[in-house]
């Protein structure tokens, strides 16, 4: 996130998914969703929200194999 000038907050969540929220230019939040759905092939995006004006929320679960 700091790479792309991105300011934020992860959390480890007690069903083993991550939250997270990220706050930053438009541009940078588009590359951080990028990476978001491009993540490694034992993780998945589920949710991804925008909110205009305030933070953009993903929560990537990770599955077990």
């Amino acid at each position: 996130m700091e790479r792309l000038g991105l300011t934020g907050t992860a959390n480890n969540l007690t069903d083993g998914s991550v939250e997270m929220e990220v706050e930053g230019r438009i541009e940078a939040l588009e590359a951080f969703t990028k990476w978001a759905r491009s993540g490694p092939f034992t993780a998945r995006v589920d949710t991804l929200e925008w909110r205009d004006g305030s933070a953009a929320e993903v929560t990537k679960s990770r599955r077990t194999n």
